[in-house]
């Protein structure tokens, strides 16, 4: 039985564990049309190429339902693949069919993550030119508990190399079972079968630990993934990278000390205006982006193009982190003007950094009474060469002593500087 960088106890995998499921057991022995059948997906697998973290393996297969809105995609761990990992415009390194390929992260690529099942699904187009897919078929599991004993195989990639094994499934329980197949390194991510239909896809290896000095390896059933990704499609959760963030407030003192982590779930651009829901509860509808203080995590999902950030968080004073602005396609915006007006808690703008402002013409009162303000390093390559309105842009932001980092800024368009850093 095989290790995997992500450990977890038999307790954090919410199954019971009895030592008469963990026998190494693998089976009848594999025949040679079994092999042969078995070989024939060697096209729908892939190593998964993790900077600075090895290799995992990851499969594709096509899903046809209805509510989601691919056909195909790459499936893996999450601990493979994780959030960092696939951030817009990183680029996913896999080895297929001996060759390296190239899938990157943009705008356009729907993306899927969770933590608790141990999964991350990446859309595939048409362009990656995957010429090979497992099925998915849910009526498979309908009965879980008829799994118990039956066989599977699995495709991997154990220390970069293609191998198979059987097995069987020894215990069930929710969205996990117990399998006996072998693995090692860089398995994580691997795709199972049953072994009497090996083009569907059952469940995904998620790693191996022991009990009463047995050891064995747990695996998320596949259903249980199909179900999460069309639950995040019914909230809104898809991360499609398109303008959307997620932002973080700190309370004020005179506010619950629970922290209610899902905050404000969905806002909806409707061209003039957005509608904000808190809790699944629609609120006020908010003109010119003006969110009100006290909300925790809010979720901004922008349908329609992007033109105009201006006063987006005029005088929340709360707002601090803004790591997921970098997420924000920024390219359309031409107004900028007064986005940050009063955050005066509002430090870390490295966020910032990625976004693209070369449309942007008016980018007065920006950054007006941002007080904790005092490193501008990642405003250092903005193109504000179309920026003709600077009114403003830094004042009374008393903490800001080094400016150098804008030095090669071409304002060759600004008509107005007043009490640009005043």
């Amino acid at each position: 039985m095989g290790t995997s960088k992500y450990k977890k106890s038999n307790e954090q995998a919410n199954i019971k564990i009895n030592d008469e499921c963990i026998s190494d057991t693998h089976g009848k022995p594999i025949n040679k049309e079994e092999i042969e059948e078995l070989y024939r997906y060697e096209s729908a697998i892939c190593i998964i190429k993790v900077e600075n973290s090895g290799s995992g393996t990851g499969f594709f297969c096509e899903i046809n339902d209805e509510a989601i809105p691919f056909k195909i995609a790459l499936f893996t761990n999450n601990h493979v693949l994780n959030e960092e990992s696939i951030d817009i415009n990183k680029e996913i390194k896999i080895e297929y069919c001996k060759e390296e390929k190239i899938l990157k992260i943009t705008e356009n690529r729907k993306v899927f993550t969770n933590k608790d099942l141990d999964y991350t699904c990446i859309e595939i187009f048409d362009s990656d030119k995957i010429n090979k897919f497992f099925k998915f078929d849910e009526n498979l599991l309908n009965d879980k508990n008829t799994l118990k004993n039956k066989g599977i195989f699995i495709l991997q990639y154990p220390n970069g190399e293609l191998s198979h094994d059987s097995g069987i499934i020894s215990d069930t329980k929710n969205d996990i079972f117990i399998h006996s197949v072998s693995t090692d390194m860089g398995s994580s991510g691997s795709p199972l079968m049953k072994r009497d239909n090996i083009n569907f896809i059952i469940g995904i290896h998620r790693g191996g630990n022991e009990s009463s000095g047995n050891k064995y390896n747990y695996a998320t059933f596949f259903d249980a993934i199909i179900k999460d990704i069309k639950f995040q499609i019914s909230n809104k959760n898809i991360i499609e990278f398109r303008n959307t963030i997620n932002l973080k407030y700190e309370k004020s003192k005179d506010e619950d000390s629970n922290n209610n982590i899902f905050g404000a779930k969905f806002v909806e651009n409707n061209k003039k205006n957005i509608i904000l829901k808190i809790n699944g509860k629609k609120s006020e509808l908010i003109e010119k982006y003006n969110l009100k203080e006290g909300i925790n995590i809010i979720q901004i999902i922008i349908k329609n193009k992007l033109i105009s950030l201006k006063d987006m968080f005029n005088g929340v004073t709360s707002l601090k982190n803004i790591e997921e602005f970098k997420y924000l396609n920024t390219k359309e915006v031409n107004d900028f003007s007064g986005i940050f007006y009063n955050c005066s808690k509002l430090s870390d703008i490295k966020p910032l950094q990625s976004w693209n402002v070369s449309n942007g013409n008016d980018f007065s009162f920006m950054f007006h009474g941002c007080s904790s303000l005092s490193d501008i390093k990642s405003l250092k390559n903005w193109n504000v060469s179309n920026g003709n309105n600077f009114k403003c842009m830094f004042i009374k932001c008393s903490s800001l002593s080094d400016i150098k980092a804008l030095q090669n800024w071409n304002v060759s368009n600004g008509n107005n500087f007043l009490g640009m850093f005043y």
